[in-house]
């Protein structure tokens, strides 16, 4: 059979789509896609391990899955590899092999990765620490809205770490990182109202709101 339908067809059935929903069904359509190299397919066998949908809970199985899909490129796969190495789940834990695959998801822009891989430098995990190189990760993570990283990129400024302090751009991220529903966020971003004047702080919320309005293409 073709790869593709088999692959579209899993899909329907996990999802419901013109069929009754099926885990069962979706799980044979994967299997026949993913054993002729289907890498979507691969991957979706690899998450219904992972997560235990319709099938036990396997790590071993989500971790050869994964792997197939991950070595075709498939962003998502390469990430999720990249996560079962830095928990040791399913797999001995592994800080190196974790950078690894975060790094080839994160060149494919996949923003979860990129936060990674700042966390990484940020820490010293796996890699030598740099905070240059962190604060380079945790932007291209953020300018994807991802408020975790906006967040860190914060304290970067906050801190002078791998970049110059800036208390204003430090606002702005704890800002949007509390726009996008970091809690902790807030506060950090309250507690600047005293340190900054009136002028710094609508200086940082004009920057916000460009930042926003341009989809993060005008940030700083």
């Amino acid at each position: 059979g073709h790869a593709g339908a088999q692959y579209n067809l899993g899909v329907m059935f996990n999802e419901g789509q013109d069929v009754p929903k099926n885990g069962k069904e979706a799980l044979k359509w994967y299997q026949l896609a993913a054993k002729q190299g289907h890498a979507g397919a691969q991957y979706n066998l690899g998450v219904m391990f992972d997560e235990g949908q319709d099938v036990p809970k396997n790590g071993k199985e989500a971790l050869k899955w994964y792997q197939l899909a991950a070595k075709q490129d498939h962003a998502n796969a390469q990430y999720n590899l990249g996560f079962m190495y830095q928990e040791g789940h399913g797999v001995q834990q592994n800080f190196k092999a974790a950078f690894k695959w975060y790094q080839l998801a994160a060149k494919q822009g996949d923003a979860d990765a990129q936060y990674n891989l700042g966390w990484m430098y940020d820490d010293g995990h796996g890699i030598p620490q740099n905070d240059k190189e962190a604060v380079r990760w945790y932007l291209l993570a953020a300018q994807q809205g991802h408020s975790t990283a906006q967040n860190n990129l914060g304290w970067m400024y906050h801190d002078g770490e791998g970049t110059a302090k800036n208390l204003v751009y430090a606002y702005m991220w704890f800002n949007l990182a509390s726009y996008h529903g970091y809690e902790d966020a807030t506060a950090t971003r309250d507690s600047l109202n005293t340190t900054l004047t009136h002028q710094q702080v609508s200086q940082a919320q004009d920057l916000s709101s460009t930042c926003l309005k341009t989809k993060y293409q005008q940030c700083e």
